[in-house]
């Protein structure tokens, strides 16, 4: 398990709406898992095999994973439907 600072995870979010989130009261948040830097290493060659887990209320995605990398690129987007009680967005990062 990875701890990353907030400033090290870059990821970029927006939200649009489709005619449905009117009629469900909900709205839809894209997340872009773009890449992680300057990870802790994890195994004895001092590198690891980083993926990290999105989650939004209840719902949560996972992005592939990079082999022996510290600086991994995942260019993952994940679409979450939410409502107005939420309002937090997790990321942890893992090593495989």
């Amino acid at each position: 398990f990875f701890s990353v600072p907030k400033s090290r995870a870059a990821f970029i979010m927006s939200e649009h709406q489709s005619s449905r989130t009117q009629d469900a009261g909900y709205q839809y948040l894209s997340v872009l898992m773009l890449k992680a830097r300057n990870l802790v290493p994890m195994d004895s060659k001092r590198l690891s095999d980083p993926y990290a887990v999105v989650a939004v209320g209840k719902t949560r995605c996972q992005t592939n994973y990079v082999s022996k990398n510290l600086h991994p690129v995942w260019k993952n987007e994940f679409t979450f439907a939410f409502d107005r009680d939420m309002r937090f967005i997790h990321i942890d990062v893992f090593d495989r």
